[in-house]
């Protein structure tokens, strides 16, 4: 029987003085030149390194502490499953802020409820739609004082996303230790992120989540649940904690391909072209889809020129049997997405 005592020392100590901000460091460190993201634009696959990850990440840090944003200050993001999501989230981290990504089906009024209950500062929306509904609530959020809009016309009192990013690569470029000295003051019982609740059973409550609570589970999860650098599809949604712990914040501890796609509906041509290793799945969304997923792949499949077959069947497997001790208290039920790696992988009949 494992000693669960000596197994949260451990981790204890494995996780001390780290932050997904040093993690996202030594990620850069490791595999600086190799993929960290692809997404679609315009039909055409586009790909960011670790250091252009990073890089990006820099410029939008040091634009938003240029805006007054920092330390105990909370983000919002409303946009699907693109690079400028996970960017503008670690940015907000960065700078020693929280991120809160919210769901993009959420009405002027749900919106209104999260932006008061965080009292959030910057919202980053994706498009012109998006950003209607936060115009719509704009005098009823006085803490919301900054609207940061990804694709689109900006109106104005609006900054661009192109202007932001414009104006932190150029303080990066005069000042190029102070996105270190940002990220450097950041904490361990720094609050990251707040997730919040469906509302089913009331307002919706934001659950708390701190840099020693991701790097905990996900140090936690490694021991039980080892996995290499794999190639994933982040397709769930931002806002839900399984995406955030699956594809953004996993795949910056263990280095992860990830692929980006802004919508479910695209996920099978994005799996035929990514070819994942790894993968995740929460059981509505894999009972909706599989069957038409199947049936596609069954269409299309062929083999590429090391005899691979493009466009395999994935299983869902449950967690291992066996998980015991300090490592799964440790994930807290948080964590439940059945998941699909790669020993899971099978050719469909």
């Amino acid at each position: 029987m494992q000693d669960v005592i000596a197994e949260r020392a451990a981790i204890d100590k494995a996780v001390s003085g780290k932050t997904v901000c040093t993690i996202f460091n030594e990620a850069v460190t490791k595999w600086g030149d190799k993929p960290a993201l692809h997404w679609k634009e315009n039909g055409d696959t586009r790909t960011l390194t670790w250091r252009g990850y990073r890089d990006e990440v820099a410029a939008v840090t040091l634009a938003l502490r240029s805006l007054g944003f920092g330390p105990g200050q909370f983000g919002l993001i409303m946009a699907r499953n693109a690079p400028e999501h996970v960017i503008a989230d670690l940015g907000i981290v960065h700078a020693g802020g929280a991120a809160i990504s919210v769901y993009n089906t959420l009405a002027p009024e749900q919106i209104e409820y999260v932006a008061n209950h965080s009292e959030a500062t910057v919202a980053f929306v994706e498009d012109e739609g998006f950003l209607e509904k936060f115009l719509a609530i704009r005098s009823s959020t006085p803490k919301l004082r900054h609207l940061v809009l990804v694709r689109g016309s900006a109106p104005e009192g609006v900054i661009t996303w192109e202007s932001l990013v414009a104006k932190g690569r150029e303080m990066h470029a005069t000042e190029p230790k102070a996105f270190e000295e940002s990220w450097r003051a950041v904490g361990p019982e720094d609050t990251i992120s707040l997730i919040y609740t469906s509302g089913t059973t009331g307002p919706p409550k934001g659950v708390v989540y701190s840099h020693n609570n991701i790097l905990w589970t996900l140090e936690s999860i490694q021991r039980f649940y080892p996995l290499d650098p794999e190639i994933c599809v982040s397709y769930l949604p931002l806002a839900h904690v399984a995406e955030r712990f699956t594809s953004q914040w996993r795949g910056i501890h263990l280095g992860h391909e990830v692929w980006l796609c802004p919508d479910p509906n695209l996920l099978l041509p994005y799996l035929l072209e990514a070819r994942p290793t790894f993968a995740a799945g929460v059981g509505k969304a894999d009972g909706g889809s599989s069957g038409r997923h199947r049936r596609g792949a069954r269409r299309r499949q062929t083999s590429d020129g090391a005899g691979r077959r493009v466009g395999r069947g994935v299983r869902l497997s449950p967690a291992p049997r066996g998980t015991t001790g300090a490592a799964r208290a440790g994930c807290r039920g948080r964590t439940r997405a059945a998941t699909l790696h790669a020993p899971a992988l099978q050719s469909w009949p």
